[in-house]
């Protein structure tokens, strides 16, 4: 069964939900999700999760965003406006695109409503403002130049190179958390570490920290990891059952 991530290239005027339904047609599974809305109106990335990739959704999702928003100036939109906490890592003016617009290149956290900060942005300028345009070019390790549209998939369908758009769970991490080889467990080890159970392997013997791991066990991924006290890990993502 194809599983792992497919990299979206969403259109305006398609919403988050259509693109999964599409997404589940083309690759004719139902295991299919994706990692964190776009605003209908807005176009650019969107990671969907096809099988297994799905349960990564908390650690996809949870991933710095990139946008490139038009702001314009003079003008409110009727839009409402929704608050909440979120971070914003980088703001820059990239060009005047118009009379009273502007482009803004935007790094922020997950939970960031552009839509709201160009209309803070006016208010903080003694005006009022609107987003007129919104382009997601990143979220998380996943950027613009590596998506498809979903013509492109049925395209690639077509000529039997489906697969070729799919990321596979594996290299969909890499980069994002370390890894965390075990090797030479008994079998007793072995079974408890594949049932979820909690184990202290050599590898992290006078280890006290806490963090999440891309598991492996003698050179078998099982998912993710999560160590802990003493020395201890146990599988917080199972990615060996169906």
């Amino acid at each position: 069964m194809t599983e792992g991530i497919v990299n979206i290239l969403k259109p305006p005027g398609m919403t988050s939900s259509d693109a999964v339904a599409d997404v589940r047609h083309i690759f004719k599974i139902k295991r299919v999700g994706h990692t964190g809305t776009l605003d209908p109106g807005a176009a650019g990335v969107l990671p969907i999760c096809i099988g297994r990739a799905t349960r990564l959704f908390d650690i996809l999702v949870d991933k710095q965003k990139e946008y490139i928003a038009e702001v314009t100036f003079g003008a409110a939109a009727d839009a409402v406006e929704i608050k909440r906490s979120a971070t914003i890592d980088n703001i820059e003016l990239m060009a005047q695109s118009g009379e009273n617009r502007y482009l803004l290149r935007i790094v922020c956290s997950r939970g960031t409503y552009v839509r709201t900060l160009c209309a803070d942005i006016g208010r903080r300028l003694g005006t009022c403002a609107y987003m007129s345009f919104l382009l997601r070019t990143r979220s998380g390790e996943f950027t613009i130049g590596s998506t498809y549209s979903i013509a492109e998939l049925r395209q690639m369908k077509e000529k039997g190179r489906l697969d070729d758009a799919v990321i596979s769970i594996e290299d969909s991490l890499n980069g994002l958390i370390d890894k965390l080889s075990l090797t030479g467990l008994d079998e007793k080890q072995a079974r408890l570490i594949r049932n979820g159970a909690e184990i202290f392997p050599g590898e992290l013997k006078g280890r006290d920290d806490s963090r999440i791991v891309m598991l492996y066990a003698d050179g078998e991924f099982l998912g993710i990891g999560q160590t802990g006290e003493g020395g201890s890990v146990h599988i917080k993502i199972n990615l060996t059952e169906a």
